[in-house]
């Protein structure tokens, strides 16, 4: 083989001045073009360079490569790295739900004129729901628009922000309807129950896409000005707030009085875990996070064993049983027992109303019954009507407890519901009639016992916490000695075994025992309500042990830590708190081992899925611990991750988007939409058939959307205004396809909202029968379809241009 001669300066001199001639390849030069690299070793010459091939994440020369190639390479990339969007958004999610459980202590007058400190949610559910769960179900789409719209600042606007938006809406509202309605069993009705604010919800996103469409075509065609910017952006809180309005107060605005769906904590200072008023919402966050983490079996899957959190509970095996008539009011007291300390002078029972027409006002008769409590002595008899006015499904029976300063053991005495109507004399079912309430003394002389009988954690909480008290004096120092034994619990499965001394020091009259939990496979809790005992014996001279010398903890599904005991253990020691680097090391444990399980087999997909996740397993355990100084380090570090990675999508998404021909709005549209949405469709698959109510499910869909516009497109919107309006010029946007997208989703999510309207009065949003369940869910799917091929013939000109 010869080798060619060296080029000659002269040659050198005449290509170096005809290539400085051609212009570098940018987002707005292609053709006949240059890549230089980095290194300035070479030249890297195009003869047809398409402006959407440029990139900052390209290597030089890779476009040189077939389209084909390189639409598998960056499909193949971008399915890796929507793996990487559920892995870090999981991470976010976690942060989110420890900061929204959060409660703060307030001071409140009770009915009968008594100062009282109460332990009540920093957050409202429905304000949680549309604002934290709401962006962390959407962080995402938001976070692509924004990226977008500051690395395009001084170039043509993108669309792949934008479209990811509107389609992600679509695939939101159109497909995870279907896939949920078609989830449930055959037969098996699921409503919202929050109505009102769902609905109030459906009316601020169809809002919410109209004032899109009106922005882009009409107002001011292809420009966002600044004002429209800031109206955009200041519709999120006045959503936010009128959202808390309908919850709080209904439609009556004016009314000073809360009427919220899920009401406030009234358990008093130093009752029952299980004693108080429990929230049964959870989000669809909850869901997706257990969604994400591995799916249940099907033996599982409607016996509602992991969403209740207390599996004795009869109310959420009634809203799930199909054989009720939902037309019919019901009525029902919360809890089969409840245990309350006599010193806090009140008991509160809750009855909920279910089903039927929730604006027709109920009468309920009800009085109280001895067991082995004595009315007068014990307690002061409650009976009357509860009046259910329009609207409200919660109220509380209020019974007085005497306390005295004579040591008694802990006697019971039952509520008991003994009728119910409506107003105007129609028929209202009761489910329980009757509520066992335990009055625990605590006047016991220089005793040591526990607190109360028995305690309730949950199977996501760290540890459990077994209150022991020392009563009668705290004058000298006194010790006793603990520990824990099975019951349907197991040591070493369920909890950790554990046993020590307390010693409580001059003064003190409290200690909190915290038993380590161990992470369980949750179908255990289906086969039963686990739990185990904890003893103490061996006092020290001085003092004795009292009746309660043994309790129960049980452990129910769910987390029942509160933002106090988080900041406790955030706090403590790792003695008895909350050990961080020892948590933050699992983390990196849980990353790198593969999360299988023998029993269910499946070895070489959770091998395959593990080799594709660990990356970001790895990445995602960088973040603190979700449990540490109540989740915002996890939160801000995760959403730092999110928008890095987010930044990688949108590159990834224009490449495939270019080497498949077509553009970005067709991608945003469908394939980033879709890459982004796919956990939230595991986690609403995975509410339906667990909560005992269609609003996990479906309930946030709306909010989302809202959110979506008002943040994913109000944020980059008044940055680029602002930007462009400093510098003298004005914001430019070209609606067209856009447009068109945004006026065919209002139509068809018009429709949309038709068939949940109509499957509402069949008896619910989701199941029914396996006919109206495939026809439901063709319905849905055709118009997400239908979405996707007219606004495509759209844009590719293959329908004409009508002006809207």
């Amino acid at each position: 083989m010869s080798i060619p001669p060296p080029v000659s300066a002269a040659d050198q001199a005449a290509l170096n001045a005809a290539l400085a001639a051609v212009p570098q390849c940018t987002n707005l030069v292609g053709g006949y073009c240059t890549e230089v690299p980095p290194g300035g070793k070479g030249v890297v010459l195009y003869e047809s360079f398409r402006v959407c091939q440029e990139a900052y994440i390209n290597l030089p020369g890779i476009n040189l490569l077939p389209d084909w190639l390189l639409a598998v390479m960056w499909a193949l990339f971008l399915i890796w790295l929507f793996c990487g969007v559920a892995v870090l958004s999981n991470a976010f999610i976690e942060a989110i739900e420890i900061i929204t459980m959060a409660k703060k202590k307030v001071k409140r007058v009770d009915k009968m004129g008594n100062t009282v400190i109460r332990e009540v949610p920093v957050w409202n559910w429905a304000v949680a729901n549309i604002t934290l769960l709401a962006v962390g179900s959407s962080s995402p789409e938001i976070l692509l628009s924004i990226i977008e719209a500051v690395l395009t600042l001084d170039e043509p606007a993108g669309e792949i922000g934008p479209s990811t938006i509107i389609g992600s809406g679509a695939y939101n509202l159109f497909v995870i309807l279907a896939v949920c309605t078609v989830a449930l069993p055959n037969g098996v009705f699921k409503t919202v129950e929050h109505s009102r604010v769902f609905w109030w919800t459906t009316t601020w996103s169809m809002w919410a896409h109209l004032w899109l469409w009106l922005v882009y075509t009409f107002i001011s065609p292809d420009v966002i000005d600044l004002w429209e910017a800031i109206v955009t952006l200041a519709f999120f809180p006045i959503f936010v707030y009128t959202t808390w309005l309908v919850d709080t107060r209904g439609f009556r605005w004016w009314r000073s009085q809360s009427n919220a769906v899920v009401p406030d904590d009234e358990e008093a200072a130093g009752a029952a875990a299980g004693a108080g008023k429990a929230d049964v919402f959870h989000s669809i966050m909850h869901y997706r996070k257990d969604a994400l983490k591995g799916s249940p079996k099907p033996s599982q899957l409607y016996n509602n064993t992991m969403t209740s959190y207390d599996l004795e509970s009869y109310r959420d095996s009634i809203r799930a049983n199909a054989n009720l008539d939902p037309h019919v009011p019901k009525v029902l007291l919360l809890g089969a027992d409840l245990a309350v300390l006599e010193s806090t002078r009140e008991a509160h029972v809750q009855v909920e109303r279910i089903h039927g027409d929730a604006e027709k006002a109920i009468l309920v008769g009800y009085t109280c019954k001895d067991v082995t409590a004595v009315r007068g002595t014990d307690y002061e008899l409650a009976e009357g009507t509860l009046e259910f006015a329009p609207g409200e499904t919660v109220k509380d029976i209020v019974v007085k407890i005497i306390d005295d300063d004579v040591f008694t053991p802990d006697v019971t005495f039952q509520v008991v519901l003994t009728s119910a109507m409506t107003a105007d004399g129609g028929e209202v079912k009761i489910l329980r009639k009757t509520t066992d309430v335990t009055i625990v003394d605590n006047d016991e002389q220089r005793t040591v016992v526990f607190e109360l009988p028995s305690f309730e954690v949950g199977a996501l909480d760290p540890y459990a916490e077994v209150v022991v008290v020392r009563k009668g004096g705290a004058a000298g120092n006194d010790t006793v000695r603990y520990f824990t034994k099975n019951a349907s619990a197991a040591e070493g499965t369920h909890y950790r075994s554990s046993s020590g001394e307390l010693a409580f020091a001059k003064g003190e009259t409290r200690k909190v025992v915290r038993v380590p939990l161990l992470k369980f496979d949750s179908e255990d809790l289906s086969l039963g309500m686990l739990a185990f005992h904890m003893e103490i014996c061996d006092p020290s001279s001085g003092c004795t042990l009292g009746a309660r010398k043994e309790c129960r903890v049980r452990i129910v599904p769910g987390a029942k830590l509160d933002a106090k005991t988080s900041k406790a253990y955030a706090e403590g020691k790792p003695a008895g708190g909350y050990d961080l680097w020892g948590e933050w090391r699992k983390k990196f444990q849980t990353a790198v081992l593969p999360d299988y399980n023998p029993e269910e087999g499946g070895l070489w997909g959770t091998l395959l899925l593990q080799y594709m996740t660990v990356t970001w397993k790895l990445l995602a355990a960088l973040t603190p611990p979700a449990e540490w100084k109540g989740g915002w380090p996890c939160f801000s570090m995760a959403l730092g991750l999110l928008g890095a990675l987010m930044f990688i999508v949108k590159e990834v998404a224009e490449m495939f988007g270019c080497a498949c021909g077509l553009s970005d709005l067709m991608t945003g549209l469908s394939i980033v939409a879709i890459g982004t949405s796919l956990p939230d469709t595991f986690g609403s698959r995975y509410a339906a058939l667990n909560d005992p109510t269609a609003d996990a499910a479906i309930g946030n869909i709306m909010g989302s959307n809202t959110v979506n516009v008002f943040l994913g497109l109000g944020v980059p919107w008044v940055v680029s205004a602002v930007y462009y309006e400093v510098n003298g010029t004005f914001y430019a946007v070209f609606a067209g396809s856009l447009s068109f997208s945004i006026l065919v989703f209002f139509i068809l999510s018009a429709i949309g909202v038709g068939i949940l309207l109509v499957r509402r009065g069949q008896g619910g949003e989701l199941g029914g029968s396996k006919v109206g369940q495939l026809m439901s869910a063709a319905g849905y799917i055709t118009c997400w379809l239908a979405f996707l091929i007219l606004v495509g013939l759209y844009d590719y000109e293959h329908i004409p241009d009508l002006g809207i």
